[in-house]
């Protein structure tokens, strides 16, 4: 009650919503007239604007809210089309259940899931029509973050939605015994399409500087010849530590802390090739052309796989531990894979960690090493777990491979020989002077942690022919 009174006594006026309403209808006003024509006149430029000054409706400023991506228009129309047919089949198809009503109608399981079916259609219309407003105001390529996600969020979420949806309309029909499902067959199929190639183009989308550094840990950087570790995914930068007292006495080590597995930083993993691309920078810039030896274990082997294609550096020798190489299966089944593995560590992240040592040849794993990787799966984000196996198993390569390295060797542990037959043979391919390496009694990833002595040794036998 004392709030309505001054320090005087003297009874506050109260003026109630008047004011907050007035403020409402203003903003409202200013967005539908002034807003809008500044936004058409200036397009992107006055986008990127409101993000800092924000009007209209009080927020805290944010410059990082702009994305811009940097697809080529070749790849948007290989996404875009089949992504646009299959959002038109999903509600073609749904559309029709209503207007020609098929047998299943009398089905009242059906009928209750088709008008669930309802809500996807209605996030795919929503990012539809965000999409071409967007088009018309030519701001497709650099976007403020919400209106990502009111474009091709939406239409990955409707997507989603809509498999779910229409997976469950078919096990449900089945179960009942209904037989013509050849519409709910096609929701299914325009959702997938809907959700996957939106989900093609959403993934390029970044927000400049954020999550694109890397923190670079140096040892021994009075010596002459330049190694650079760089660590598998699920583990940081530690997962060296038993190895760098052990060789910064004699090389100068480089050691990346990769994005999203950062724990001195706050990022989200961004892809293989743009890794590979950022630490080729990062050495250029520091005149760190020479390299005596690149090693990369699992997602590291795939980052050394493409900076040896991309041969923007002068590296003597490579090591590839069990890294992984891109997949050469349909891109739909890539799709699968990539979901089955982010279920798989996501369930690790959600508490059950003992599950991936089921799902890895690994080392038998002790208390103090399930607690640290239970802590780092605490660490990551969900987007970085689904950007890793996805980039890892799908990252591109340049048509023509060449590389100047002069020696390359392909470790492989022999725990894990079945697990990388495609991945050898990739190698075998690609470069085929690769020296192959069976590393006895150990599992995938194992040796640095476990082994550190047998990995030092390994590393300096590799650098050791090209010196």
């Amino acid at each position: 009650m004392l709030k309505n009174f001054n320090k005087e006594g003297q009874k506050l006026p109260s003026f109630g919503i008047g004011p907050y309403m007035i403020f409402g209808m203003g903003a409202v006003t200013l967005i539908n007239s002034e807003e809008k024509w500044l936004s058409d006149l200036y397009g992107a430029d006055y986008e990127a604007y409101k993000t800092k000054v924000n009007r209209c409706i009080p927020w805290k400023p944010a410059e990082d809210r702009i994305c811009v991506t940097e697809i080529s228009n070749t790849r948007w129309m290989a996404y875009d089309i089949p992504g646009n047919v299959g959002w038109i089949i999903y509600i073609a198809c749904l559309v029709r259940c209503f207007v020609t009503k098929p047998d299943f109608f009398s089905s009242k399981g059906l009928f209750v899931i088709l008008i669930i079916a309802v809500l996807p259609a209605i996030l795919m219309a929503i990012g539809i029509a965000e999409l071409v407003t967007e088009r018309l105001a030519k701001l497709d390529r650099k976007l403020p973050k919400v209106r990502l996600l009111r474009g091709f969020g939406a239409l990955v979420l409707g997507g989603i939605l809509g498999m779910a949806v229409s997976a469950l309309g078919l096990i449900y029909g089945y179960c009942t015994g209904e037989s013509n499902l050849l519409l709910i067959w096609l929701m299914l199929l325009g959702s997938l399409l809907c959700f996957a190639f939106a989900e093609l183009i959403y993934k390029t989308y970044r927000q400049p500087g954020k999550g694109s550094s890397m923190t670079i840990h140096e040892f021994g950087t009075e010596n002459k010849d330049t190694v650079v570790l760089i660590h598998p995914s699920v583990v940081m930068w530690d997962y060296f530590e038993y190895v760098i007292p052990l060789l910064e006495k004699k090389y100068h080590l480089i050691v990346p802390a990769i994005p999203g597995y950062d724990p001195d930083k706050k990022n989200d993993f961004t892809s293989v090739e743009k890794i590979a691309s950022e630490l080729a920078k990062w050495l250029k810039e520091k005149n760190l052309k020479d390299i005596a030896c690149l090693y990369g274990c699992s997602m590291g082997g795939s980052i050394v796989i493409r900076m040896l294609a991309d041969n923007a550096l002068d590296i003597r020798s490579a090591v590839i531990d069990g890294g992984i190489t891109p997949y050469r299966l349909p891109w739909i089944v890539t799709r699968f894979i990539a979901i089955k593995d982010f279920l798989l560590i996501g369930a690790g992240k959600l508490g059950g960690v003992k599950l991936l040592e089921k799902a890895f040849s690994t080392d038998e794993l002790s208390p103090e090493d399930i607690q640290y990787t239970a802590g780092v799966l605490k660490m990551i984000s969900a987007k970085t777990i689904w950007r890793t196996f996805e980039s890892c198993n799908n990252y591109s390569m340049p048509k023509d491979i060449r590389t100047d390295c002069r020696h390359i060797e392909y470790w492989v542990a022999d725990k894990e020989i079945k697990d990388r037959k495609a991945d050898i043979a990739y190698v075998k391919e690609h470069f085929p002077e690769t020296i192959f390496m069976k590393i006895k009694d150990a599992g995938h990833g194992g040796l640095a942690p476990f082994q550190p002595e047998k990995f030092v040794k390994g590393i300096e036998r590799a650098v050791r022919p090209v010196t």
